[in-house]
């Protein structure tokens, strides 16, 4: 095992807190540019360099981790039958359950510094709403509609393709679910010392 997987934090438990060296900086960004090709190339890139943020509950400043997404995740603040029913729509509508994805908001280079920096490891789909902030807020109009107003709704909502346009144009901060095996989650103070800006 080399230093730089010894430093990445593997699952979601976030307990090994090490403070990372400039060579093990210069071996996070290779790493990531190999691991993370599909979504620098597709999205980071061409977004003029907009990244995905992440909150946790964790202390991150100055840390990096790998981190491998729930398989079961539950909203709490939905309640389960209207998790349920959106996974439903969203499963027949893009072919995998948004609402167990990994959640990001999406942001420009200002305050990198205090963000975690959200990157897809290999393969991803990604769903998104230019027009929704965040489904809690509709969560009352949502829990009174069966399936097909719920389709209905999704569809004039949610897409799966274009975020790197929906980035180059907007200010506001755009909600993005995340279907993917692992992601980095990476400070920005750690990010900026990687010199990831393109």
């Amino acid at each position: 095992m080399s230093r730089l997987e010894a430093l990445m934090v593997e699952g979601s438990t976030f307990n090994k807190v090490k403070v990372l060296t400039d060579a093990d900086v210069l071996g996070l960004a290779d790493r990531v540019r190999s691991d993370c090709k599909k979504y620098l190339r597709d999205v980071f890139d061409r977004s003029g360099w907009k990244i995905m943020r992440r909150s946790v509950g964790v202390r991150m400043i100055g840390r990096a981790y790998k981190v491998i997404p729930r398989s079961d995740r539950r909203s709490k603040d939905l309640g389960k039958t209207l998790h349920d029913n959106l996974n439903k729509v969203f499963e027949e509508r893009f072919g995998w359950k948004v609402r167990g994805g990994v959640f990001t908001y999406t942001q420009g280079m200002y305050g990198v510094l205090t963000s975690n920096i959200f990157l897809p490891i290999g393969d991803y789909k990604y769903c998104y709403s230019p027009l929704v902030v965040d489904l809690w807020d509709d969560r009352m109009v949502l829990g009174s509609m069966d399936l097909s107003e719920l389709d209905s709704w999704i569809a004039d909502k949610y897409v799966d393709r274009g975020l790197h346009a929906t980035l180059m144009g907007s200010m506001k901060s755009v909600e993005v679910a995340w279907n993917c095996k692992a992601y980095y989650l990476i400070h920005g103070t750690v990010w900026e010392r990687m010199g990831m800006y393109g």
